[in-house]
């Protein structure tokens, strides 16, 4: 499978303190930064979120986005975990074969 063509999948989202407007926008950054660490060796990336415009808009300037990359059962899963403000936002996804 090549992973930069893979389909990102959210398993599972966790959060308190996010505005239901706010959520799909990290859902979103979380599967595009997925893709990008999915390509590269790293296990863990720390991703700034005053980078997004798309956060900027919505007057979300600080915080975080940490990837990490772990194999369960030989499954590659990722978690993310959002931190921004009062926010806190933990995800789990997988990349699909296209």
């Amino acid at each position: 499978m090549r992973k930069a063509y893979a389909i990102p999948k959210i398993e599972d989202v966790t959060f308190e303190g996010c505005y239901a407007d706010v959520l799909p926008l990290y859902l979103d950054i979380f599967e595009r930064c997925m893709k990008a660490t999915a390509v590269c060796r790293a296990r863990t990336a720390i991703f700034d979120l005053s980078d997004f415009t798309c956060l900027q808009d919505h007057g979300i300037g600080e915080g975080t986005l940490t990837i990490e990359r772990r194999d369960i059962l030989n499954q590659i899963q990722w978690f993310g975990r959002v931190v921004a403000s009062d926010a806190k936002v933990k995800i789990i996804g997988t990349l699909e074969a296209n």
